[in-house]
């Protein structure tokens, strides 16, 4: 949860988006949501997975723009 959707990072992203979620909801209703709402919405979670693994394991900084 706090990846994709409560850290201010990802907050930022969906923003970009213009996309802005529910955190009451169970979490497997929030992806269904997002999935009926956008559809690139998939592809926004991967790049924002990989961008997060890029920082983990290549050492890579967090970067708005890289992520856009």
């Amino acid at each position: 949860m706090h990846l994709f959707f409560y850290c201010p990072f990802s907050q930022a992203c969906w923003n970009f988006l213009d996309i802005h979620w529910n955190t009451t909801l169970d979490f497997q209703l929030m992806f269904l949501r997002g999935r009926e709402r956008i559809g690139s919405f998939f592809m926004a979670t991967w790049v924002l997975w990989i961008h997060r693994i890029s920082i983990i394991l290549d050492g890579g900084s967090l970067s708005f723009a890289n992520w856009k």
